[in-house]
């Protein structure tokens, strides 16, 4: 009899430790500093391409074309979204086509993680990140040290 009343208590134990929020997250956004060249770079380009965009103080741009309904993306949300990757010549060099990407945010670039949080779910927002908030030199498939342009259409969060 001792040893089932040891087992219960050890499964009631461990049924009361992992009753953890699945919300619960610690994570933030990492300040990140925009080197002066690329920050010099990424000017020059949208005041000759993109002049509707907003600077972000984090040392991004970014243009809101549809704001959205509901609630914003936290740093810590999975989110749910179409977009579009490209140079600043216009090449896309990664989309998501007709599939929605399902993409947790601590796990995306930082300027995805500054960006997203500006629009709401059914809203769609361009952004114009510098290297330093993008993939920098550590993406094989992509020029290095590259201003990126994402055009990113948020379905869903979670």
């Amino acid at each position: 009899m001792m040893k089932y009343s040891f087992i219960l208590i050890a499964i009631i134990g461990l049924a009361f430790t992992s009753c953890k929020k699945q919300n619960e997250c610690n994570f933030t956004v990492p300040t990140v500093s925009v080197p002066a060249a690329e920050a010099k770079e990424l000017d020059a380009f949208i005041k000759s391409k993109a002049p509707e965009a907003t600077k972000d103080k984090r040392g991004f741009y970014y243009f809101i074309k549809k704001a959205g309904e509901g609630a914003n993306p936290t740093p810590c949300t999975t989110v749910n979204v179409y977009y579009r990757g490209l140079y600043t010549d216009g090449v896309v060099f990664e989309r998501s086509g007709s599939i929605v990407e399902e993409l947790p945010l601590p796990n995306t670039m930082y300027g995805w993680q500054m960006a997203l949080p500006l629009i709401k779910p059914g809203g769609n927002i361009i952004f114009y990140l510098p290297p330093s908030l993008c993939f920098g030199d550590q993406r094989l498939n992509t020029p290095k040290n590259k201003i990126l342009v994402y055009d990113v259409q948020l379905v869903y969060t979670f």
